[in-house]
């Protein structure tokens, strides 16, 4: 690495009294260094921990993105034919069970309350009809088959009209109601993921219109070759990673490894279940994922994953040399978990390490950099 001097400053104000200002610190041979005074170290909230041991179990990447839980999601869809005549919610929308969706201008509609008139008038007639009979049959006005004639008269409109009311409900159409129109209402709460039709645009029926999401939970579906699918244990702890969100990880749990292989790309496709409260993860956002292997795991030195920096082209962690003194040493990382990565190569079991607070260190010495580079054209 060639030599550097760096003259570092907290950016901040409130680092810039003399306490609390970063000392010099000259390198002419070595790694580059950061040396802070103890007020300077509790203003940046630098945190030190010491490298040690953890277990970590056998694992393999695999990349692919997030769907909703299709368990969670509902389609809903045209229950006749008809003009839309209003859309009432776009793609990104929150709704509640029942809010409206759509209404449709639709002529089962109209057909459906016509029925439901017509049966409801002659369950009426008919059941009066029944009523007037079992008075005749006590004064013995009429026979008894005569009365049973009437009751049959009166089931059947009765089941007729019944049939009509079901249909109205099946319609989502009030009996009282003179409007040949179908409202369209969420069956659940959730987030609308599409809107298939448009204001004045015809639907038929069974038609799709909109779906429906609940996105508090949703599935990260990856793919792996077949022979690492075989390994890969379901039930297991995963974590799941977003370039969008890069310091943070997302734990999951291996619900299902597809039985199938994939038809053109050979590949297994894995299902992981995640807790999404916040609605970060959005439907078709990719995302990586280490999937634990059903094998046995094994120890190895380890620090915290917000230990490890990308930093002029390395990757490499902070190491404290002296009291409130950092080296950057490059470092080989391994793998992940629980928050934690190991490191095969750069550190010592018990050497101490910047865990939080290093963004200050980074961010310090890629302004030296800048600095050295401007001053060498010069």
């Amino acid at each position: 690495m060639r030599r550097m001097v760096l003259v570092l400053g907290l950016a901040t104000m409130a680092c810039r009294s003399e306490e609390t200002t970063p000392k010099r610190t000259e390198r002419r041979d070595g790694p580059p260094t950061v040396s802070l005074s103890p007020k300077a170290l509790e203003a940046a909230g630098v945190e030190v921990v010491q490298c040690s041991r953890a277990s970590f179990r056998p694992s393999v990447s695999a990349g692919g993105f997030i769907r909703p839980d299709a368990r969670r999601s509902v389609v809903v869809r045209a229950p006749g034919e008809g003009r839309v005549v209003r859309v009432a919610v776009d793609v990104g929308a929150t709704v509640k069970t029942g809010d409206t969706l759509a209404v449709i201008e639709s002529p089962e509609a109209n057909a459906a309350l016509s029925r439901h008139r017509a049966a409801a008038a002659r369950e009426s007639v008919a059941l009066r009809a029944l009523e007037r009979a079992e008075r005749l049959l006590a004064l013995e006005a009429i026979s008894r088959a005569e009365r049973d004639s009437r009751r049959a008269d009166a089931e059947a409109a009765g089941a007729e009209a019944e049939a009509a009311r079901r249909d109205l409900a099946r319609l989502r159409l009030d009996p009282a109601s003179n409007e040949a129109r179908l409202t369209l209402m969420a069956p659940l709460a959730g987030t609308v993921f599409e809107v298939s039709v448009v204001e004045g645009g015809l639907v038929e029926k069974d038609a799709a219109v909109v779906v429906v999401a609940d996105l508090t939970e949703v599935w990260a579906v990856v793919e792996v070759v077949e022979g690492e699918a075989a390994r890969v244990e379901t039930g297991g702890t995963v974590e799941v990673r977003s370039e969008a969100f890069p310091d943070q990880v997302f734990p999951g749990r291996v619900d299902l490894v597809d039985p199938s292989l994939g038809e053109s790309s050979g590949r297994v496709r894995v299902r992981v279940v995640l807790e999404n409260p916040s609605r970060t993860l959005k439907p078709g956002r990719f995302v990586t994922a280490q999937l634990p292997l059903a094998e046995p795991g094994a120890d190895g030195p380890a620090v915290p994953s917000e230990a490890v920096q990308r930093l002029l082209g390395l990757t490499a962690v902070f190491v404290e040399t002296a009291p409130g003194t950092f080296e950057l040493r490059s470092v080989e990382i391994g793998r992940e978990g629980s928050g934690r990565v190991e490191v095969r190569r750069g550190l010592r079991d018990g050497e101490r390490v910047v865990a939080r607070g290093a963004f200050v260190l980074k961010a310090e010495l890629l302004k030296a950099s800048v600095a050295m580079e401007e001053e060498e054209k010069k």
